[in-house]
C-alpha cells in the first residue's frame, strides 16, 4: 500500500446515503470507527496528494457542496485491503464495493473537466462577437436588417441580401449563438455547483449582463441609433454598451477562472490590494468607455489622414464627438502606465502564477500603446480598428483574470509587502 496519502476527507453519513443510497465505508483508527471515503490518491503513480480535493480551496469544503468524492481526470480507483495503516487510519472494509463505485463514477464533479472547456469556450467566442460589432459599426452596417429586431428586413432570414445586411445578419446570428452558449453555461453550473458556489454566482453574473448587452444592441437598432446618426441617445448607449461588454467579458473570465479548478477569493482581503485593483479597473473601464466614443467619431467623421484629423480635432466648428477625439489618447496612456504600475506593485507581493499573469498585462498595455498609436496615425482604418479592439479585450480579460488570481491567495504580513515595496 503506498504511503502518500496526506489526509482524507470525511463524508458525513446522511449525506452519503441520500446521495447513493450506499451504506457508508468505515475507517478505523485506535479501535474506534469513523464515517469517510474509501479512495487512495496514490501521489507518486497519478499527482495527487490528498483524498477529496487536490487544491486548497478544496480542502477547505468550498468544492464539496454535495458532499460527494471529488473524482478528477487522471485520478485511478485501487482495490485495498485491510491494512497496512497509513497515517494511523486503516480500512475497515476489504474491497471498494459496487455500491461505491457507482456512488463515485456518477458524481457530477466528473464533469467539470468538459464545463471547464465550455467556460473558456463560450468566453472565446464572446470576443469573436465583440469584434463583429466592431466591424457593424465601423463598417455603417448597423441598418443593414433596417428598424426590426431581432428579425432581418422583416424576414427571420433576409432575401436577396446587400453586404451591409449580411454583416449585420451575421453579427445578429453570432449573437444568438453566444446566447445559447451562456444559457448552456449557467444551466450546468446549477447541475454542477451547489448553492451559491463562485462559479454558480459568475456563471448567473454572465447571463443577466449578456441579457443587458443585447437589450442595449437592440435599443441601437429599435431607435435607429445606426449608420449616420449622430443623436445624444447614441453617444449614451454606445460607451455603456462597451461597459457592460467588459463587464460580461470579465464575468465569463471568472467563470472559466474558478471553474478551472482555481480557488476564490479569501477572505478577510488586503484592502490596500482590493483598492489598488478597483482603481485599475475603473481606469480601464473609462479608458474603455472614451475608446467607444472615439471609435464612434471616427466612424460618423472620418479623417482623410492624420494631419487633417489633428486640423480637424483644434478647428472650432468641428461637431463634439471630433473635438474631443484627441482626449482619448492621452487619457489612455495615463491610465495604461498607471495600470501597469498597480499590477507591478500588486505582482510584487504575490505568488509566481500571479505574476506571470500580471506580466502578461503589462506586455498588453505597451502592445496596445503603440497599436493604438498606429491606428491615429494611419487615420482609423477598419483594420487597426479591429486589432485595437481585440487587444483591449485580450487585456481587459488579463487583467480580470490578475485580480482573480490575487484575490485568490493568502495574504502575506505587511512587513513582507513593506520589504517587497
Amino acid at each position: 500500500m503506498p504511503a502518500s496519502v496526506s489526509n482524507w476527507a470525511p463524508v458525513s453519513v446522511k449525506p452519503w446515503r441520500a446521495t447513493t443510497g450506499c451504506p457508508v465505508p468505515k475507517l478505523r483508527t485506535n479501535n474506534s470507527t469513523r464515517w469517510g471515503s474509501a479512495l487512495i490518491f496514490d501521489r507518486n503513480l497519478y499527482g495527487h496528494s490528498s483524498i477529496g480535493g487536490d487544491t486548497e480551496a478544496e480542502r477547505d469544503g468550498e468544492d464539496q457542496e454535495s458532499n460527494e468524492i471529488l473524482l478528477h481526470e487522471r485520478i485511478v480507483l485501487r482495490r485495498v485491503g485491510s491494512g497496512p495503516a497509513f497515517h494511523g487510519y486503516s480500512l475497515g472494509v476489504n474491497d471498494l464495493d459496487v455500491c461505491t463505485l457507482r456512488s463515485v463514477t456518477s458524481s457530477p464533479h466528473r464533469h467539470r473537466g468538459w464545463y471547464r472547456v465550455l467556460a473558456w469556450s463560450v468566453l472565446a467566442f464572446n470576443v469573436l462577437v465583440v469584434l463583429g460589432g466592431s466591424v457593424v459599426r465601423a463598417t455603417g452596417s448597423g441598418d443593414g436588417c433596417g428598424a426590426s429586431w431581432p428579425k432581418c428586413t422583416g424576414r427571420i432570414f433576409p432575401v436577396n441580401p446587400a453586404v451591409e445586411t449580411v454583416i449585420e445578419f451575421t453579427h445578429r446570428l453570432m449573437s444568438g449563438l453566444a446566447i445559447v452558449g451562456v444559457v448552456a453555461l449557467f444551466i450546468f453550473a446549477i447541475r454542477l455547483y451547489g448553492r451559491g458556489h463562485r462559479v454558480r454566482r459568475a456563471a448567473g453574473a454572465s447571463l443577466v449582463l449578456l441579457l443587458v448587452e443585447s437589450l442595449l444592441g437592440a435599443s441601437l437598432v429599435i431607435f435607429g441609433w445606426v449608420a449616420q446618426d449622430a443623436s445624444i441617445g447614441r453617444m449614451i448607449v454606445v460607451p455603456l454598451h462597451l461597459t457592460n461588454t467588459y463587464l460580461l467579458l470579465g464575468a465569463l473570465a471568472s467563470t472559466a477562472w474558478w471553474s478551472s479548478g482555481n480557488p476564490g477569493p479569501v477572505s478577510p482581503a488586503d484592502l490596500r490590494t482590493v483598492r489598488r485593483l478597483s482603481i485599475g479597473a475603473i481606469g480601464l473601464l473609462v479608458v474603455g468607455a472614451m475608446g467607444a466614443l472615439n471609435a464612434l467619431g471616427d466612424t460618423l467623421y472620418p479623417a482623410a489622414s492624420f494631419f487633417s484629423g489633428v486640423s480637424d480635432e483644434f478647428s472650432g466648428d468641428a461637431p463634439w464627438l471630433v473635438q474631443v477625439r484627441v482626449i482619448h489618447p492621452v487619457v489612455a496612456v495615463a491610465v495604461g502606465f498607471g495600470v501597469a504600475y498597480l499590477v507591478m506593485r500588486v505582482a510584487a507581493v504575490s505568488g509566481d502564477g500571479t505574476k506571470r499573469i500580471g506580466a502578461v498585462v503589462g506586455g498588453l498595455i505597451v502592445l496596445q500603446i503603440f497599436v493604438g498609436l498606429a491606428n491615429v496615425m494611419l487615420a482609423a482604418p477598419l483594420e487597426t480598428q479591429v486589432v485595437h479592439l481585440a487587444i483591449a479585450d485580450t487585456m481587459w480579460i488579463a487583467y480580470v483574470l490578475f485580480v482573480t488570481s490575487r484575490l485568490g491567495e493568502r495574504e502575506v504580513s505587511e512587513p513582507a509587502m513593506e520589504t517587497a515595496a
